[in-house]
């Protein structure tokens, strides 16, 4: 974020959150960096500065097909109050963040019935399951599909894997082949998120 000055989208659990508030560091130690307190104040400056975003989440990440409905709406209301105490800023109400990201008709009906619009799947897992080869690695691959009345984030796992080789001191190629073939594509509501 701060190397690129974008916004940028967080999925914090509140598990996460309060093992960040309990991880303090003595001042003494001369390691600012790992003091878990600051890291969440800095977190919470970025969301109040509205340069980032949190997730709607449930509190520890449980698998949602293994849950009740109402064990998973107050798990996402207990979800919301501890982060908001944490950051000043509630996480988002319409895009959710599946944990395991094991979407089917019953998680997206649970994700709708908590009024959430959106949420994330993964193109190879998800995308190529549900609408094959082509379209999961074509334009539809690349755009928020909807399925069953939720906006779909693709997330590119196949594409992720490139994410930390490199060629010439720059992107890998096939990296580069892919961000420049979607810039050529002549559509302008796509997304790669690695």
């Amino acid at each position: 974020h701060e190397a690129f000055a974008v916004p940028v989208n967080l999925h914090i659990t509140p598990t996460l959150a309060s093992s960040l508030q309990w991880a303090k560091v003595d001042p003494a130690l001369g390691k600012p960096w790992r003091d878990g307190p600051t890291l969440n104040s800095r977190i919470s400056s970025l969301l109040l500065s509205d340069n980032g975003m949190l997730f709607g989440t449930t509190f520890a990440d449980q698998v949602l097909p293994f849950a009740t409905s109402a064990f998973t709406q107050d798990s996402v209301d207990l979800a919301d109050d501890v982060l908001t105490e944490i950051y000043s800023v509630a996480p988002s109400n319409t895009v959710f963040w599946p944990s395991e990201r094991v979407v089917d008709d019953g998680v997206l009906a649970t994700i709708q019935s908590m009024g959430y619009s959106h949420t994330v799947v993964d193109q190879m897992r998800h995308l190529f399951k549900w609408f094959g080869r082509t379209q999961a690695l074509g334009q539809s691959g690349y755009q928020i599909n909807t399925v069953n009345n939720v906006g779909l984030f693709p997330i590119h796992d196949f594409a992720s894997t490139f994410r930390f080789q490199n060629e010439d001191n720059g992107l890998n190629l096939p990296l580069r082949e892919l961000l420049s073939r979607r810039a050529r594509s002549g559509s302008q509501d796509q997304v790669l998120s690695l």
